[in-house]
């Protein structure tokens, strides 16, 4: 399946979870490959909440949501581009709005974050402020485990060999090469791949961020769930990765950028981000302040 066939035939009807069979596993096989296409349904879910939330509002302006299309997708284009030829058919696709400008990397995520804001404020009513984040089961456990990691955080992601019990546990070990960083966030991704999870490792170094580990868990139902702690002077950002069908973003989002979505919530900064093939989300969770954590998110993004 290329990315034509999949935006014009399946993307609607799999952001509204209407997809059945074969043609439910082709769109996740695709998706599985295809990072553009991921963010556009990640895009399209969003809109979709933010219709149901708001449905007596007006619909964005054509030649805004193309060029909020346009910002959020040059994070997305810039990587993909030269390994996946279709990114680059999805662009001529997007058309008339790819003939936009090309602008940085940095300045795209910067733009797209800028008109998700104002589309904010055009959707309240004057003199209306954002509601509040509603207590939700997922973020409050989320909060917990980061209270706890933050205090104590033993990684186990990396296996050097048994130990006693029965699991395997190992310290990301430090290295004196230029590339520790680059070879510890490798194996990473690769031991959270090998155990079926999204491979939801963050460059955070230019944030002033460093990569203190990884542990890998099995939840409830036996599937696994990551933990990534990454430290720095201004304090941690733990970044929790499990499979949530049926899960969907509360009202109250501050920001979006890209397929992230932003909250404040019990005094903790809070990124989502989902992952549709297998139904994965990643939680990230910070006592930055909100705008902070989006920033450290998109450059990141640009590193990563």
């Amino acid at each position: 399946m290329d990315c034509a066939r999949y935006l014009e035939e399946m993307l609607s009807a799999h952001a509204d979870g209407e997809l059945r069979g074969r043609a439910e596993r082709d769109a996740d096989r695709h998706l599985v490959e295809c990072g553009a296409c991921q963010a556009r349904l990640a895009e399209e879910r969003e809109l979709k909440r933010l219709i149901r939330m708001k449905h007596s509002m007006m619909r964005a302006p054509g030649d805004l949501r193309m060029r909020l299309r346009a910002a959020l997708g040059e994070l997305i284009e810039a990587e993909e581009a030269a390994e996946h030829p279709q990114a680059q058919r999805l662009a001529r696709w997007r058309s008339p709005a790819a003939a936009l400008p090309r602008i940085p990397l940095w300045c795209g995520a910067a733009a797209a974050a800028a008109i998700m804001v104002i589309l904010v404020a055009m959707h309240l009513p004057r003199g209306a402020s954002i509601p509040a984040t509603p207590q939700t089961p997922v973020f409050t456990e989320a909060v917990a485990r980061f209270d706890v990691a933050s205090r104590k955080f033993q990684p186990n992601a990396l296996a050097e060999g048994p130990v006693s019990g029965n699991a395997d546990y190992a310290w990301v070990m430090e290295r004196d090469d230029g590339g520790a960083a680059i070879d510890e966030a490798e194996d990473l991704a690769r031991a959270y791949r090998d155990a079926g999870v999204p491979e939801a490792v963050y460059d955070f170094g230019a944030a002033g961020y460093g990569l203190d580990g990884g542990r890998i868990e099995q939840s409830d139902d036996g599937r696994p769930v990551s933990y990534t702690l990454y430290g720095g002077e201004r304090g941690d950002i733990l970044s929790i990765c499990r499979h949530l069908a049926g899960f969907s973003a509360p009202v109250g989002a501050r920001y979006w950028s890209g397929s992230h979505t932003f909250y404040e919530y019990q005094g903790h900064s809070i990124c989502v981000t989902f992952h549709p093939a297998q139904h994965f989300v990643s939680i990230m969770v910070s006592r930055e302040p909100v705008k902070e954590l989006l920033a450290d998110v998109v450059s990141a993004d640009a590193a990563t």
